[in-house]
């Protein structure tokens, strides 16, 4: 067992002799509860997976009166409450993260690039209205993360591309209607009128949800990273960075069919196909759809997740180079964040014992304390 599960075991166990303080109380009692309910952890919570399975053991081992005492007891004030305590106060109590001068980093925002007909256009600079009328369409800007095409009279059909660097997101609502919703460092590419040989095809880099538009007469078709994902009108999501170890689609709403040159997968809702890019082996599996699509929803979701990937996501986001010791054990944790926080509170959150987070010149570094 570690020393941070231990540590954990005592709390818990101080709580069944009423040793506790109010705060130490109540936020056992919060977490004890979200853990009957099987609800999410409370927003702005990361929890470390060896600290959440303190937490379910002392749930196994606790009477169940006494559970039920709690939930009459508590269960009136923990929704008042819950967005004030947080279990990340466990951990700043048992892992006091070293934190060296980091400065303030921003969280990403509205921002694209669109190109068209080899011309580059940042749609950062332009203000609502029409952008351009070429290839057949009228391409407007909504709002200030919405384009959306139009279809006009004419033959011209040319390629497009929507581009995010990181730390922005984008959306457009294709000439079908069609609404893609892009994540950071991302891009999709699509013929202006989208309709072609009968289909409507689009090619995805990076991240994206999509709300595809029903056409019985012209199947949606993604491709993405060895993958291809044929709809007629459906939501799902599709995660494929070059720096992900598997390609994931997750179906929201319909049906989708999901195939490589090996295999082929159905999808049912809440199902998610994953395409490893190690063996090429795809397959799928049931997952918390709402998870895969925290992201569009503005909330930085950890269930789970090994502290590698994180970073990996924060770097897309926050737009900066993170630095971590290969020789960092794979740590998974759990919980939620807004996307709209500071770098310096999501590290706070998810530095763990024997951590050391600090800033230069090349970015942030996370790396093992010197002892």
């Amino acid at each position: 067992m570690s020393e941070k599960n231990i540590k954990g075991r005592d709390l818990l166990n101080k709580y069944a002799k009423g040793d506790t303080d109010k705060e130490e109380k109540l936020l056992i009692e919060n977490w004890y509860n979200q853990l009957d309910t099987g609800a999410p952890a409370p927003d702005h919570t990361i929890i470390q997976e060896d600290q959440r399975y303190s937490l379910l053991e002392f749930r196994r081992s606790y009477h169940v009166t006494r559970r039920n005492q709690l939930l009459r007891q508590w269960g009136s004030i923990a929704a008042l409450l819950i967005m004030c305590v947080s279990i990340a106060f466990l951990l700043h109590r048992f892992n006091e993260p070293a934190v060296v001068n980091i400065a303030d980093i921003k969280p990403g925002g509205s921002g694209a690039t669109l190109v068209i007909g080899g011309k580059r256009i940042s749609l950062n600079d332009k203000g609502s209205g029409a952008i351009i009328a070429e290839g057949g369409v009228k391409i407007s800007k909504i709002d200030s993360n919405l384009v959306a095409y139009e279809q006009l009279a004419g033959s011209g059909n040319v390629e497009n591309t929507l581009i995010t660097e990181k730390g922005q997101t984008f959306s457009i609502r294709l000439s079908d209607g069609t609404l893609v919703y892009l994540n950071a460092s991302s891009s999709i590419k699509y013929n202006s009128h989208l309709v072609d040989e009968g289909v409507r095809k689009v090619v995805l880099s990076g991240e994206a949800y999509f709300e595809v538009a029903k056409d019985k007469s012209h199947p949606f078709i993604v491709e993405s990273k060895g993958q291809q994902i044929e709809v007629l009108g459906t939501h799902f999501n599709v995660k494929a960075y070059d720096t992900e170890e598997a390609t994931k689609t997750t179906l929201l709403e319909g049906s989708v069919k999901v195939s490589n040159s090996t295999a082929q997968v159905q999808l049912s809702p809440g199902e998610q196909a994953r395409l490893s890019m190690r063996g090429g082996t795809l397959s799928k599996e049931r997952v918390n759809a709402e998870d895969e699509i925290a992201w569009k929803n503005g909330i930085l979701s950890f269930n789970g997740e090994d502290i590698y990937v994180i970073i990996r996501q924060l770097e897309r986001w926050y737009n900066v180079n993170i630095a971590i010791d290969p020789h960092m054990p794979h740590e998974k944790f759990y919980g939620q964040l807004s996307r709209q926080s500071p770098l310096t509170e999501v590290l706070k959150i998810l530095a763990i014992n024997d951590v050391e987070i600090s800033q230069d010149g090349q970015g942030i570094r996370i790396s093992r304390k010197n002892k």
